[in-house]
């Protein structure tokens, strides 16, 4: 892959769209002894750090017109959206007549980025002790959820296998 990508000329290279995908190498392809720490691996001075191939995939538009259209009219919605202020993630628009599918809408998003819990906790100061107690209090109920949502997902695909 990367031979064909030194022969290909330059302009064609940036009509492309390129991605990083991880493949597992052969073990005799490494030239590195094994004894290596595999978590410097992140290093770009590792000798295994190489791994990551370049693939090249087609846009949208095979030809120069189509990507052309493609980006003229990316560039056209950008200039016609509103910047971006710090009501862009709890707002909603108000579209059709169900206003009430647009309040229920805006409630998920308020639930999922926790904003009614932080206006509480922001009203009056906790300590930092006390803060610090309820912080490993929380990570751990976090957890113990997350660990019994894994047991009856176990549970629920044994007893689909018919076990």
């Amino acid at each position: 892959m990367q031979r064909l990508l030194q022969r290909l000329p330059y302009s064609s290279l940036r009509l492309v769209q390129t991605t990083k995908t991880l493949f597992r190498p052969c073990p005799n392809t490494l030239k590195f002894s094994s004894d290596n720490n595999a978590r410097f691996i992140t290093s770009p001075s590792h000798p295994a750090a190489g791994v990551l191939v370049e693939t090249t995939t087609n846009t949208k538009g095979s030809t120069p017109e189509g990507r052309w259209k493609e980006r003229a009219k990316d560039a056209l919605h950008a200039l016609n959206s509103p910047p971006h202020d710090e009501y862009t993630g709890r707002s909603v628009p108000a579209t059709g007549k169900n206003l009430s599918a647009t309040f229920r809408r805006l409630d998920q998003i308020l639930i999922r980025n926790n904003v009614r819990q932080e206006l509480r906790m922001g009203e009056r100061h906790e300590k930092k002790g006390v803060k610090r107690r309820r912080l490993k209090s929380q990570r751990w109920h976090n957890w113990f959820a997350n660990e019994v949502r894994q047991k009856v997902q176990l549970v629920n695909k044994i007893r689909k296998r018919g076990a």
